[in-house]
């Protein structure tokens, strides 16, 4: 048989056959034909107890020149390294074979992008996943500790810009899936601005809704504290225009991103996360908002129960494969009595209640007959590793400023 590097480590598997449950390699990362063959049946015999025996390799059909060319006395000690160049090997053929497709390919090139773009996004994590051993898990962890008692912030991740939900989340987290529920028209792309404006990281914010002018002009009003009206009227006292020149100066000098489109699908909301990260470094993202997102493009005319349960699932594993927090807005039905909102108002989405890793819910609760003054409270109704609870702030409606209540 001629010299191959998958021939090559069918050697040094059958030298070491530890190296047959070590290896991150899976069948697809070799080419159709008699090597692949032989590496799922070597996987098959060693995980079913058996040992990689001549007589057992026959029996299972594989052609007797193959198994009687196998070395076992090929030096092992760079099988990583071996490992390494088939996983090359097996990208480079995915890419190439994309390419060859993309030629011949008559869909819109939106479309074809959006492929591309995951096809890149699972080659880059294809074998990023992997087993350790309790050890190394340890000395991992003690350094992510030493490194949190330096830091003496009180918080692991990004800060939320409000003291009492920065020390009962400890902030946004790396990996984390966050969701934040209001009823319509109760603050909740406000809360999002207020976040993204004090995490101190570079951003990406993904809107449905709203387009990136109407959303810089918020965040405007945030950080300058003029009235949101004001500043959209251009009727601003001397004072006023200074604050709002002083805060695009501010703005300006944030590193965030911003990507509008009406209604856009899940598929590409994760496109662009993608292409942030690699390209712009961001390092958290926030999407408004979770049910006017359109389904994947195999879920069209689906339920759409089904189809939420598909985008909850598809935003936790984006912050898992991306290791960012990715924090997503969802809609509470209706309530006419300002109860407090619960996981089980989620509107046509329980999944994502069940799916995230902390939600949030906004609670302007009323407390006159009229229903027009009202105390705010940021409710905690679920967190995997903290407290829950009602926890009070106060809501500028005028700048859609979130504040800690004195």
């Amino acid at each position: 048989m001629q010299y191959s590097i998958y021939k090559n480590f069918l050697d040094m598997m059958a030298t070491q056959p530890h190296i047959v449950s070590d290896t991150l390699l899976k069948a697809k990362h070799f080419p159709d034909g008699e090597e692949r063959k032989m590496f799922e049946t070597m996987k098959e015999l060693i995980a079913s107890g058996a040992s990689i025996d001549p007589i057992l390799l026959k029996n299972k059909g594989l052609p007797a020149a193959m198994i009687s060319s196998l070395d076992t006395n090929t030096m092992t000690a760079n099988w990583k390294l071996r490992e390494q160049e088939i996983i090359e090997a097996y990208k480079k053929r995915q890419v190439q074979q994309t390419a060859t497709k993309i030629l011949n390919d008559n869909r819109p090139s939106s479309v074809i992008l959006e492929e591309v773009e995951s096809l890149l996004a699972n080659l880059e994590n294809d074998t990023n996943f992997s087993t350790v051993t309790l050890q190394q898990a340890v000395i991992e962890n003690t350094a992510l500790f030493e490194e949190r008692t330096k830091l003496k912030t009180g918080i692991v991740g990004y800060s939320t810009g409000l003291r009492q939900l920065n020390a009962a989340t400890l902030g946004f987290q790396r990996g984390n899936l966050y969701c934040i529920g209001a009823r319509p028209s109760q603050g909740k792309t406000a809360l999002l601005l207020n976040f993204a404006a004090n995490c101190c990281v570079p951003f990406g914010i993904l809107s449905a809704e709203s387009s990136y002018s109407e959303l810089t002009d918020r965040m405007v009003a945030i950080n300058s504290q003029v009235p949101i009206h004001r500043l959209k009227a251009g009727v601003l006292t001397e004072k006023g225009l200074s604050d709002v020149t002083e805060s695009y100066s501010r703005l300006y000098s944030q590193e965030g991103m911003f990507y509008d489109e009406p209604n856009m699908s899940i598929d590409r909301a994760c496109m662009i996360a993608r292409q942030w990260v690699r390209r712009h470094g961001i390092r958290i993202l926030f999407i408004d908002y979770l049910q006017i997102l359109s389904p994947s493009s195999q879920l069209i005319g689906r339920p759409i129960r089904e189809t939420m349960i598909d985008a909850s699932k598809k935003l936790k594993g984006l912050a898992r494969e991306l290791n960012i927090p990715v924090v997503v807005a969802s809609q509470l039905n209706r309530s006419s009595d300002g109860s407090r909102p619960s996981l089980s108002q989620l509107a046509e989405s329980d999944e994502i209640g069940r799916t995230a890793d902390v939600v949030i819910l906004i609670w302007n609760r009323p407390i006159d007959e009229s229903n027009h003054t009202v105390e705010t409270y940021l409710v905690i109704d679920k967190q995997r590793d903290g407290v829950i609870g009602d926890f009070p702030v106060v809501f500028d409606k005028a700048t859609l400023r979130f504040l800690d209540k004195t």
